[in-house]
């Protein structure tokens, strides 16, 4: 059975360290930044929408299988906030008005609704690196996103 995990902390918390010791895993990066460990990993500068993002995961996985002869055991997506910023810069560069908003929603449905009915489902662990901020009116950290299908965990 796969699980789904989300791990959030404020910036330079330590995320994408925790991935160093991992085995059997894949790291997609959309951080802004160099991956900077030996796992096996693919940097992704950009994308234009959420169906491109999914095709880049799908052959980056592909070639993990290749190189290593079995799938990653583990996908790693660092950052799912740098993610879901790029496809809410991506919405507001194409559409105006609500049609932002549905358009935010139906990308990040779409990738949320992969990494649920893909990746889990072909019992891949996913493993979800999101900033976080402190939010002093709640003394609570709230979680870095856009949209009504924000919560990669649900589902």
């Amino acid at each position: 059975m796969s699980i789904k995990l989300l791990i959030a902390a404020e910036s330079n918390g330590g995320k994408t360290t925790l991935t160093k010791t991992l085995t059997d895993s894949l790291v997609i990066s959309h951080d802004g930044k160099k991956y900077p460990f030996s796992v096996p990993h693919a940097t992704i500068a950009t994308f234009d929408n959420a169906a491109e993002l999914i095709s880049i995961t799908n052959d980056k996985i592909l070639a993990f299988k290749t190189k290593f002869g079995a799938y990653p055991k583990t996908i790693v997506y660092d950052s799912v906030s740098k993610i879901f910023d790029t496809i809410l810069t991506n919405c507001n560069a194409k559409f105006t008005g609500f049609k932002i908003y549905s358009e935010l929603n139906a990308e990040i449905s779409a990738f949320t609704g992969y990494i649920q009915n893909t990746l889990i489902a072909s019992d891949m662990n996913v493993v979800i690196l999101s900033h976080a901020i402190f939010n002093a009116d709640t003394s609570k950290y709230d979680l870095v996103g856009k949209g009504k299908h924000y919560c990669p965990l649900a589902a």
